[in-house]
């Protein structure tokens, strides 16, 4: 889910289309549409792969989800800094980085407003996200899962009619209508019914987390570069380290989701916590 912020296209991207064509705007629309379509399969690789650690993750005899929540966001405070490596790489300066990226956590010149308009509703959104993920996966297979989840490409579009402006075209709608209604005839067919009510719940509000955290993502950073949306994803999920670690403590104390260490599937966990930053 860490990777929704990478998938949207430039808006600028159609802008151009629409301007009288000028030498090389050909070649440079081309290049575009070749790299989105690259990045769009990688991340459909990824987070296959993730979700396959994370549903053997969940298939061990391990419940405290969350716990396993708190642990991969850990992971993902390491965004942020990976790109100040690779621009150190390429010649910028921490300080010149830093003076760009900061401004995405702001809202209006202030960093309090920009953590509250940005850091926390994301952090609360993408940690709840996980931590239905987890579940659903533990109760129900993960083709069931994936179908269901799979409603969040419609409620992207609803959401993104609303609050980004998108035009009500029936053909696109139509068009998410059988691409949704296709997924799900597959997962009837190796046999949906076979899944408790409780995970398909699960799995539902997933889809309803994610489509929200993506148009949310879109409308709170709409022009970010690459690296002011890992700057505010490092901040958020360092934000959900420092906050929740008493929650999974509480829920392991009040015998909720006891942590039975000689029990926690680490390789699972952290594979699945590396390839969700892919």
């Amino acid at each position: 889910m860490t990777k929704a912020i990478y998938s949207d296209l430039d808006p600028e991207f159609f802008k151009e289309i629409e301007h009288i064509k000028q030498p090389g705007q050909d070649s440079c629309i081309t290049k575009k549409l070749l790299a989105g379509v690259i990045i769009v399969i990688l991340l459909a690789i990824t987070s296959t792969i993730e979700m396959q650690f994370a549903n053997s993750m969940a298939a061990q005899n391990f419940t405290a989800f969350a716990f396993i929540t708190w642990y991969g966001r850990n992971f993902s405070i390491a965004l942020y800094p990976l790109y100040c490596l690779c621009g150190l790489i390429f010649g910028k300066s921490i300080k010149s980085m830093w003076s760009e990226d900061s401004l995405v956590l702001k809202h209006d010149g202030d960093y309090r407003k920009g953590f509250i308009k940005k850091v926390l509703p994301i952090a609360f959104v993408y940690s709840m996200s996980y931590y239905f993920y987890y579940y659903a996966l533990k109760i129900s297979p993960a083709s069931d899962c994936a179908a269901v989840m799979s409603v969040n490409v419609a409620l992207i579009y609803i959401l993104s009619i609303y609050w980004l402006g998108e035009p009500l075209l029936v053909l696109r709608i139509i068009a998410v209508l059988m691409a949704i209604g296709g997924v799900l005839s597959v997962a009837f067919s190796y046999g949906l019914y076979g899944s408790s009510m409780l995970g398909i719940f699960f799995s539902f509000c997933v889809a309803i987390l994610t489509a929200f955290y993506r148009v949310y993502i879109k409308v709170a950073l709409p022009d970010a570069t690459i690296g002011q949306a890992s700057l505010l994803l490092s901040s958020t999920c360092a934000f959900i380290v420092v906050s929740t670690w008493p929650l999974f403590i509480l829920a392991n104390f009040t015998g909720f989701e006891i942590i039975e260490w000689d029990t926690i599937p680490w390789e699972f966990m952290n594979l699945s916590s590396i390839f969700s930053l892919l």
